[in-house]
């Protein structure tokens, strides 16, 4: 009989070539440069937060792909020394859901976030909090506790839902692209489907 891990959270050195992205990851890391630099004259300064996959040599980046990124890039350029890269080991039976919870919530606190990754973390954190709560008894209204855990207002949330459910996908595209801002993007989701 096979004895279950401990659920224990470790803190280890992990070689960057056994890290991979989370595919639920939907967060911008194409801009890297200054992070780059940064590491390069100070090591990495944050725990990238991270998950093994179960039967391999490999750990799945639940916090830190923009980290992982960088150093990759570092050690791409024969900076060998940085290839170990510390790392926070959440435990090998975390609950999914909770694990893309957590993959949220500590992109939606650490950086600047676009308008289109607010509105995808919202659609996501919103979905997961709602699956979540089948299986699990937490006191609260959905709404309340994704701008709770987003750590927004309830008027953010109310522009959020406004663009989401009637901005039509040709302007939500272009919001995407940051081609119109969150406030243009909401006064257009407050016309017909036809005049925007």
């Amino acid at each position: 009989m096979q004895k279950s891990k401990p659920n224990i959270i470790t803190n280890e050195m992990i070689s960057v070539h056994k890290l991979i992205p989370h595919v639920q990851n939907f967060y911008d890391v194409s801009d890297i440069a200054d992070l780059k630099d940064s590491i390069e004259m100070f090591g990495v300064k944050q725990n990238l937060v991270v998950v093994k996959v179960i039967g391999q040599d490999q750990y799945r980046v639940i916090a830190g792909h923009r980290r992982m990124l960088a150093v990759r890039s570092l050690v791409d350029d024969g900076k060998n020394e940085f290839e170990m890269v510390p790392c926070r080991v959440e435990p090998e039976n975390i609950d999914k859901i909770k694990e893309e919870l957590l993959l949220i919530y500590t992109n939606s606190t650490t950086r600047q976030l676009s308008n289109y990754e607010k509105i995808e973390q919202f659609n996501r954190m919103k979905l997961l909090i709602a699956e979540y709560k089948k299986t699990n008894s937490i006191p609260g209204r959905i709404r309340e506790l994704v701008a709770d855990a987003l750590q927004i207002s309830p008027a953010a949330v109310g522009r959020i839902e406004q663009v989401e459910k009637n901005l039509t996908p040709e302007f939500k595209e272009e919001l995407k692209k940051e081609n119109i801002s969150m406030d243009t993007a909401v006064e257009l989701s407050k016309m017909s489907k036809d005049d925007q």
